[in-house]
């Protein structure tokens, strides 16, 4: 293979495989072979993901404790190595920093490193009291390593979770203000429309008011003549018309 293929061949690699390409430079150049130590170099320039995945400690120890629990079963070491990735992510959280993602190793590499332990104490058949009692202590260790990491990724979690809302506090301040402000325009416009509606009112009764007296009034001024008399006979100017018609007299 060619330089210049062999860098090409290399992009489409993901990382893991990646690495192990390099491990074998690694290997070539320490052998004493110049054109590995050539293309090495040029790996170690164009490729800082690959360098970093390969210098991660943290990572290459958790794939060789997943390697030792999963020893020739591929399909459940590819199946580890998706729950210690959702595992690494869920404690690192969102958006982590550098001591968050440490953290997050740290964590994943005690819970592997736990299970492997009670692997091999269950592995035992007839173990003897000094294999027991080792086996036990063994056991303790990791877990108090596992949980010393889980309580440190507590810590960092409840400290970025105040600085949250440490920064939130002026917003939420400038927030409540603008909603009592809000609240104030609103309440102002209710009592706007409260005092027009009561204003609608009173007009309603004024004009009721000044018919009712329009309807009286006209009432009052009709003429007293076209009124019957309490005997419930025609009025007084009715009956002397009727009387001077017939011609009779006093």
């Amino acid at each position: 293979m060619s330089d210049s293929a062999a860098r090409e061949g290399l992009e489409h690699l993901d990382p893991p495989a990646q690495a192990k390409y390099l491990e074998g430079l690694v290997k070539r150049a320490m052998g004493g072979d110049r054109r590995a130590s050539t293309e090495l170099c040029w790996r170690l320039g164009d490729n800082i993901d690959v360098l970093a995945d390969y210098g991660d400690l943290g990572r290459r120890l958790a794939s060789e404790l997943m390697m030792r629990l999963y020893e020739n079963h591929p399909l459940d070491n590819e199946a580890l190595r998706v729950f210690v990735e959702g595992v690494r992510a869920d404690v690192a959280g969102p958006n982590p920093r550098l001591l968050e993602q440490l953290v997050a190793q740290r964590v994943v590499v005690a819970l592997l490193h736990v299970h492997w332990v009670g692997r091999e104490y269950y592995r035992l058949t007839s173990p003897s009291d000094e294999e027991w009692l080792f086996h036990e202590r063994r056991t303790t260790h990791a877990q108090r390593r596992y949980f010393a990491a889980v309580r440190c990724a507590a810590q960092l979690r409840a400290k970025k979770f105040d600085a949250l809302l440490e920064q939130l506090d002026e917003r939420e301040i400038a927030l409540g203000m603008r909603i009592q402000e809000i609240q104030r325009i609103c309440e102002a416009q209710a009592e706007e429309e409260r005092a027009s509606a009561r204003a609608r009112a009173a007009r309603q009764r004024a004009k009721a008011a000044e018919a009712r007296e329009r309807r009286r009034r006209q009432k009052a001024q009709r003429p007293a003549s076209s009124e019957p008399d309490a005997a419930g006979g025609p009025p007084a100017g009715d009956a002397d018309a009727a009387t001077g018609s017939t011609g009779i007299g006093a």
